[in-house]
Order: C-alpha cells, then structure tokens, then sequence
C-alpha cells in the first residue's frame, strides 16, 4: 500500500457493492487520527481500471469525530479493484491551518504478513486484544502490533499510542514465541496484555501535550502582557516627571535683578 505517514486521516479498509447497471460503489472506511474534528477532504482516489491504474479527483465535505472511524461513499467507474486514497489537503473545524499533503510523501509498504492462529494468541497475550501483526522496524518508519505504519522518528503509534522501542524490544516473534504465559491453578493461560495501549482520548478533548503547550502560551501571554504593562507605566513616570518640570519651570516667576549701586566720586577740594 501506498501512504503518507504524516496524514492525519488513514484508510482503514472498503467494501464495493454493484448494482443491476453495473455500476460501482465503493464504501471506505476511514479513521481520523487526530485530535480535531475534520470537516472537508480533498485529494485523489485511485483504483485499478482497463487500461492500468486511473484516478479520479476527490473533493467531499464530512463529519469526521476526533480519534473516531468514519466512512466514506464513492461513485466508481469500472469495477474498482485496488482502491486507495491520497489526500492534499483536510480542512479542520476549528479554523486552524489545513493540513497539506504533497504525493512526493507518499511511500511503498508492504503488507504485513498475519500470524498463524498460535502466534496471534501469544502476540494478543503479551500485547494485547487489538494485535494484528508481528512489528517490523526499516530505516524510514516502523510497524506496530496494531498494523499502523509509523515514521521511524515517531516515538509512539499514531493509532493506538504504544511506545515505539517497547513495541520492538517486546513483541517480536522470537520474544513473544518464549515468554511463557501466566496460569491459573488449574493451568489455563491468562491474557494479561503487558503492553495495553493508553485510554482513548475523549472526543474533542486535548491530549496531555496539547494541554501543556496551551498552559505554555497562557503563560506566555501573560509575561508578555504584563512586561508591557510595565514599559507603558515606566514611559508614562518619565512623561510625568518631565512635564512636571516643564510646568514648573513656566508658572514659575522670574527673578528679579538688584539694582546696581553706583558710588559718585568725591570732587577735588
């Protein structure tokens, strides 16, 4: 599949229905990964046609929850095998920047190969219900339990949250295929998901970096508010003073210069 790591919205899977003129529709589905609720997608649908690969302009406006699936309905010509999407701009309800997508971010990865049934009990027990696959780190981004592709500098999944190295240090084939399984008494295995993802974030609420940096720019704001607030009283004490000055200097009455006394001199007797 062809991604870009960046998008804050990813294609979670399609069903294609046709109907008796043989027309094609195409159900997506799609999960916002980000903490803003979006409100328009524009970009690309591709999908395999007669002659190769064709793709058609994608501009549709929706209603897409913070941190929740959401599905999309498309008219398809042909029969609209190989469908996925690439997207250049979303456009967010709170007014923000649109997110812009580039296709020179786009990249080739390969789909990840499922465990047998024995390997995925043993990967769900030691990382969790929602494990789907083995994770595999490349020099340009990571795969985790969960199936989402992540870029290598990312530190924690962008769908579910897990930790980067703990999710390649703990979850490998070979560790997870030795690391024995607790037991009740009577000797069947208990799931305990060491590596569980983080709680769900609330619609609509901030994450604990998102509450940081907001606490940050208030406290921005108010040093700056009050610096200023400071400068302006400093100014108006010196415009003060100086008036003052010049005031005083204008009521007050000029000084008077003493007469000179003049000494007549005596005449010769």
């Amino acid at each position: 599949m062809r991604i870009d790591l960046h998008c804050p919205v990813e294609t979670r899977g399609y069903e294609l229905t046709r109907d008796d003129r043989g027309k094609t529709r195409a159900y997506v589905r799609l999960f916002n990964l980000s903490g803003r609720r979006v409100r328009r997608l524009e970009g690309q649908v591709h999908f395999e046609g007669p002659e190769g690969e064709q793709s058609l302009p994608l501009a549709q406006d929706v209603d897409a929850a913070p941190r929740q699936m959401f599905t999309l309905t498309l008219a398809l010509p042909g029969s609209g095998e190989g469908l996925w999407l690439s997207f250049t701009k979303l456009r967010f309800e709170d007014g923000r920047a649109d997110w812009i997508g580039h296709p020179s971010r786009l990249i080739q990865i390969p789909d990840m190969p499922a465990p047998d049934g024995r390997e995925l009990n043993r990967l769900m027990a030691v990382a969790g219900r929602d494990a789907v696959c083995f994770p595999r780190r490349t020099g340009a981004y990571w795969v985790c339990v969960c199936g989402r592709p992540n870029a290598y500098r990312r530190q924690r999944c962008a769908r579910c949250g897990r930790q980067r190295d703990q999710v390649l240090t703990r979850c490998s084939m070979a560790q997870v295929m030795e690391e024995q399984p607790l037991r009740t008494p009577s000797g069947d295995a208990i799931e305990l998901p060491l590596m569980a993802p983080p709680p769900a974030q609330a619609p609509g609420e901030d994450s604990p970096i998102q509450r940081l940096h907001r606490r940050f720019l208030r406290q921005r704001s108010m040093l700056l508010r009050r610096t200023l607030t400071m400068l302006v009283i400093a100014l108006l004490l010196l415009l003060a003073a100086w008036l003052a000055g010049v005031v005083r200097q204008a009521v007050q009455p000029p000084q008077s210069i003493p007469p000179v006394k003049i000494e007549q001199g005596q005449g010769a007797v």
